[in-house]
C-alpha cells in the first residue's frame, strides 16, 4: 500500500485538494458532495460487474441491474454523496462515504476491485450510525464515539 506521513496510508478528506494517484480509479473518480447522475456512474460499471451488499443479503449482477437499483423510485431524490476517506493499492480502492437524507445519515465502507479503469467486483456494507446500539456490557470498556 502506498505510505503517506509517519507510515499511515494516505487519507484523502473530502476539504483536502485531491492529490494525484497512479491508481486508474483513484480520488477523481467521482465528483465528492455532488449528486451523481446514473449516466456519470455507468461509464465506471464494467457491464458483467458484481456488487455484493452483505448487510441487506443482496448481490447485483451486471451494471444495468446497478444502475436500476439505484434508479429505483425509493432513491429518486437528488442525493448527495460525501467521501469520507479513500484508500487505493493496485486495483483495489476502499472508500468510506455518508449519503444524507432527510432524517437519517447513511455510511457505507465499499470494497472496490478495479481492472482497466472499471469496476468489476464490489462490496459494500450500508449502515447508519446508532443504527446498532451498543450492548451494555461492553460500558465498563468503551467510551461513546461521537458524531463526526
Amino acid at each position: 500500500m502506498r505510505r503517506g506521513v509517519r507510515g499511515r496510508a494516505p487519507i484523502l478528506h473530502p476539504h483536502q485538494p485531491k492529490r494525484p494517484t497512479p491508481h486508474p480509479r483513484g480520488p477523481d473518480c467521482v465528483e465528492v458532495n455532488k449528486p451523481a447522475s446514473n449516466a456519470a456512474v455507468a461509464h465506471l460499471i464494467a457491464e458483467d460487474a458484481v456488487i455484493e451488499w452483505p448487510v441487506s443479503g443482496e448481490r447485483i449482477v451486471g451494471r444495468a441491474n446497478f444502475i436500476a437499483v439505484n434508479s429505483d423510485d425509493g432513491y429518486a431524490d437528488e442525493r448527495s454523496v460525501q467521501l469520507l476517506r479513500i484508500l487505493a493499492d493496485g486495483d483495489l480502492v476502499v472508500t468510506e462515504v455518508e449519503m444524507p437524507q432527510d432524517h437519517v445519515v447513511y455510511r457505507a465502507v465499499s470494497l472496490w476491485t478495479v481492472r482497466e479503469g472499471e469496476i468489476v467486483e464490489a462490496r459494500e456494507y450500508w449502515t447508519s450510525p446508532g443504527q446498532d446500539p451498543a450492548p451494555r456490557w461492553r460500558s465498563g470498556y468503551v467510551e461513546p464515539l461521537l458524531a463526526d
